[in-house]
């Protein structure tokens, strides 16, 4: 374990797993890292282009400019960005109208490349964007979306009277990374467990049980760490498992993520009574 400047960091000593994307973890364990902690990155995820391009390319040559175009991750942003330069399309045309940006990180990515976003909702779950978003009754949307997506917006918006482009502009795909947990677990000196996504919840069982476990056994493992969740959506996820969720984001985001990490592992006074926590 590595020797850390204090002891008094908040997170000093603690060996937390990020299962998110590698190529998204770097900000996440620095910023783990200067709070005391020995981030271990064990990616359950990959991003990895769509299957067919064509959905996608023919949501962005759409005839006309959409009303709205609704960037509901910083994947979503990108692939979008980086498809409409291939496609040599300049994206004023595809931001003439309104742009929403689910998430302070989306928001961030959106900004620079050169947009301000009209709408960014107060947390990044479907049914906040539906009740904040306005009315949208005949307004078309561009919806770029990870292949795992759930269909909540798309349907909700649609429900709303919206005329909805939803296509596929990333795939989330599981990474075998993420098997390295299971020796880990078994070693018992991990003290939590970070997903950020249901998607990281499910890959990450899949691949201990690609280790020869069993799911019942995997769950097993997993539950000698703490387990923290992003939001709502996650932690309902872990527990389809009948896992428990020892940590979830009050702000459904990586520096909500550290903030409940921050509180969880805080020293506890000795006349607190934390029994009904």
């Amino acid at each position: 374990m590595s020797n850390f400047q204090s002891t008094n960091l908040p997170l000093a000593g603690r060996r937390i797993v990020l299962t998110r994307a590698t190529g998204q973890s770097t900000a996440f364990a620095a910023t783990l890292r200067e709070l005391g902690a020995e981030p271990i990155v064990c990616s359950a995820i990959s991003i990895a282009p769509p299957d067919d391009w064509g959905p996608l390319d023919a949501a962005l040559q759409a005839a006309a400019p959409y009303d709205w175009v609704v960037f509901t991750s910083v994947n979503a942003v990108r692939a979008v960005f980086e498809r409409l330069a291939a496609l040599g399309i300049p994206a004023e045309r595809l931001t003439q109208g309104r742009v929403a940006a689910i998430g302070k990180a989306t928001a961030r990515v959106v900004r620079e490349a050169g947009i301000a976003p009209d709408f960014v909702p107060s947390s990044s779950v479907a049914e906040t964007i539906l009740a904040e978003i306005g009315p949208v009754a005949g307004r078309t949307i561009c919806l770029p979306q990870a292949d795992i997506a759930r269909p909540t917006l798309a349907e909700g918006l649609a429900d709303q009277g919206a005329i909805v482009s939803a296509a596929i502009a990333y795939r989330t795909v599981p990474d075998p990374q993420a098997a390295e947990l299971a020796a880990l677990l078994q070693a018992g000196n991990i003290d939590a467990v970070t997903f950020t996504s249901s998607s990281t919840v499910r890959y990450t069982l899949a691949a201990l049980q690609s280790t020869g476990l069993d799911l019942p056994t995997a769950c097993a493992l997993l539950s000698r760490a703490a387990l923290a969740s992003i939001g709502p959506v996650t932690s309902q996820t872990i527990r389809e498992y009948g896992l428990a969720v020892a940590i979830e984001a009050r702000e459904y985001d990586m520096p909500g993520l550290t903030a409940g990490l921050i509180a969880y592992f805080q020293p506890k006074e000795p006349h607190e009574d934390t029994s009904h926590a």
